[in-house]
């Protein structure tokens, strides 16, 4: 089979959706079209696209220059589909990718995929005004693939076709992806991704007041950027823990930055299944996250990691972090069970989830 994709992910991010893809035996092919170039070299694999460097998508365009270079990557899928006639069209994220797929789908006769994976879901299909316009898309399409179960059976109750909506979970690159035990503890924790308002960061930094005043010692990293960043420091300041919360802007190697924390937060108030959460349970950190989304797919509260309804109380995400900082006899048994999503979430094992796909789009 011979898919051609249209893609929203940052250039890692790429290699984690659709390297597990190119480990089936039943693709043929793959013609991935995107704005700049992507770092997947397989024999597989054609790329297209707009610019020839990554380096030159980094300058800000104007909004008027970012509606073009979309038009303009979608008639270039459009007259490479014509040119190659792939059997299906997939879109990986809704708006406007996944949309385009289904466009351009229509307009040449072939099959249509879209993935969900996570802000998607959660905004477009769930909550935002024109919702019912997305659904309506989606409910013809061919395929249309879901980060877990729990996503699925919310698209089931508004009467999906269940046979044609199938979970495909995130896939992580355990090469990348393993913790450095040669690595020196620095962070009793760690926060990785956007600094956004429904992250909730905040309240990880009021967590984190209550975890220094037991443990005056402890230390908080904070991955990211965003509009939230200089709320964030302030509040810290005025908390007085200034010291013991460090601020790194976004880092390149974020696996070696996890080997030394040991514990991971994220509070968010909307996910699908994080991606950063799965790369620091790979690294070995426990997780101390809220039960929204598809996390509970993955997170056993007291088993491989610790969940709280959101929003989260600070006082018991605190007593949660410092129950693990304190018994380590406990913080090794959850961190060998948060160990095991090495085997569930490899692109090996995730390559296996592709098999259903592939023959729904044959039939």
């Amino acid at each position: 089979m011979h898919l051609l994709v249209l893609l929203r992910l940052i250039p890692i991010k790429v290699q984690d959706h659709l390297l597990p893809l190119l480990q089936h035996p039943n693709l043929t092919h793959l013609t991935l079209v995107r704005r700049e170039p992507a770092v997947l070299e397989n024999p597989k694999v054609s790329q297209h696209h707009l610019v020839n460097d990554i380096s030159e998508s980094v300058p800000e365009y104007t909004p008027l220059q970012q509606i073009g270079k979309v038009i303009q990557l979608f008639w270039m899928a459009l007259r490479i589909t014509r040119r190659e006639q792939p059997d299906a069209v997939y879109g990986i994220y809704l708006i406007p990718y996944g949309v385009y797929a289904w466009l351009i789908a229509r307009l040449t006769g072939k099959k249509c995929i879209v993935s969900l994976i996570g802000t998607d879901f959660n905004k477009d299909v769930l909550e935002l005004p024109l919702r019912r316009f997305w659904q309506w898309i989606l409910k013809r399409m061919d395929v249309v693939t879901v980060f877990d179960e729990t996503a699925r059976q919310k698209l089931l109750a508004l009467h999906f076709d269940p046979q044609k909506v199938l979970v495909l979970p995130h896939a992580i690159d355990m090469t990348r992806c393993q913790r450095d035990d040669s690595a020196s503890i620095e962070y009793d924790a760690i926060y990785t991704g956007h600094l956004w308002e429904l992250k909730e960061v905040k309240r990880i930094v009021a967590a984190w007041k209550i975890v220094v005043d037991a443990c005056p010692q402890a230390k908080l990293a904070i991955l990211g950027e965003g509009e939230t960043r200089a709320s964030l420091e302030r509040q810290a300041a005025e908390l007085g823990i200034s010291d013991h919360v460090f601020f790194t802007g976004w880092v390149k190697e974020v696996p070696a930055w996890l080997s030394r924390a040991r514990i991971f937060i994220n509070l968010s108030s909307e996910e699908g299944v994080p991606m950063s959460m799965l790369e620091a349970m790979a690294c070995g950190l426990v997780p101390v996250v809220t039960d929204v989304g598809g996390v509970a797919s993955v997170v056993q509260d007291g088993i491989n990691g610790y969940l709280v309804a959101h929003p989260a109380n600070p006082e018991l995400v605190a007593d949660r972090i410092l129950h693990l900082l304190n018994d380590e006899n406990l913080y090794r048994q959850l961190q060998q069970k948060s160990l095991e999503v090495r085997q569930r979430y490899s692109y090996e094992a995730v390559s296996a989830w592709w098999q259903p796909i592939l023959e729904r789009l044959r039939s």
